[in-house]
């Protein structure tokens, strides 16, 4: 098959009593910040050829193939 694209979207933040308040998935964020902010993670995802990149170059990307 042809290589393609695949996307996470990870929504981080920083745990806050705010955070908490307004996002029932409060964890999650906070455990995608921990993980990017990871060095380990980050030389994982280097060494693994993936790259960290915003939504708007990906949204480029699949209007291109379109």
């Amino acid at each position: 098959a042809p290589a393609g694209r695949s996307y996470v979207m990870l929504h981080p933040a920083a745990d806050t009593p705010e955070l908490r308040a307004i996002c029932p998935d409060w964890r999650s964020r906070v455990s995608d910040l921990e993980s990017l902010t990871d060095p380990a993670f980050r030389r994982w995802m280097k060494s693994s050829g993936i790259r960290f990149i915003r939504w708007r170059e990906l949204a480029a990307a699949f209007r291109r193939r379109a």
